[in-house]
């Protein structure tokens, strides 16, 4: 029986692969995804990555929409007050259209501050 020999750059591939989203050490016998460069993600980080990705850009879309027809938190309250049947259909409506327009509210300020950053 031959035995093989194991550089340290095989260990440190085999043993050694960190995920990039959690830091966690994998197993072998765990699929592991990458685009090609040395980063390389498991399963549950992977489909977060995506998730976070597709509702990045759902919110960019949704806030050109917002600027070109000057939509804003008042105006999605005052159309969802009489759409409601009863007051709890109505406050979860607002309570959707609050969150959606906070998460762009704070996209705004994170660009701002990035942009103060990189200048």
């Amino acid at each position: 029986m031959r035995l093989r020999q194991l550089r340290p750059s095989n260990i440190r591939n085999r043993w050694g692969k960190r995920c990039a989203r959690c830091g966690h050490r994998g197993r072998l016998s765990e699929p592991w995804h990458g685009y090609g460069d040395r980063k390389v993600w498991h399963d549950a980080c992977m489909a977060a990555n995506h998730w976070r990705t597709a509702a990045e850009e759902r919110l960019t879309v949704l806030e050109l929409i917002a600027d070109v027809w000057e939509i804003n938190a008042a105006t999605v309250r005052e159309l969802a007050s009489p759409r409601g049947v009863n007051n709890l259909e109505s406050s979860q409506a607002w309570d959707l259209a609050w969150r959606v327009f906070y998460s762009l509210e704070g996209r705004k300020e994170r660009a701002a501050v990035g942009g103060m950053a990189a200048e």
